[in-house]
């Protein structure tokens, strides 16, 4: 019965020392509000490349004589073109960055998690 007890304890005592979230917990609000601030950052950029786009189209039709019609669509063209590429590389460089931080953040926390266990483990 004292053998039964002691197990119980033991492992009470060990599951409760083992959580993965709390081993993370310090890292997840500024990695959180990093990412935030890195995703406002990218909206701002991508918002800006737009405003710029919308002027050129703006300025481009005030000079509207229908002379040159073909080289300013193709110039709004190109340059949607291109703020759109560049959004999307942004898009994607920020996900990657982020999905990349996440993993780390989640795999510090399972080695600090396993490394309790066995410390737990072995004091018994």
């Amino acid at each position: 019965m004292k053998a039964q007890e002691d197990s119980i304890k033991f492992w009470s005592d060990a599951v409760g020392k083992i959580n993965p979230m709390h081993a993370v917990t310090a890292e997840l609000i500024p990695t959180a509000k990093k990412h935030t601030d890195e995703y406002l950052r990218l909206m701002e950029t991508s918002c800006r490349r737009n405003a710029d786009l919308v002027k050129k189209v703006i300025h481009n039709q005030q000079g509207g004589d229908g002379a040159g019609l073909e080289k300013r669509t193709r110039d709004w063209w190109e340059a949607s073109m291109e703020a759109a590429r560049d959004n999307a590389q942004d898009l994607a460089s920020t996900n990657l960055r982020v999905a990349q931080a996440w993993s780390e953040v989640f795999k510090k926390g399972a080695q600090q998690s396993a490394h309790v266990a066995q410390k737990a483990a072995t004091a018994k």
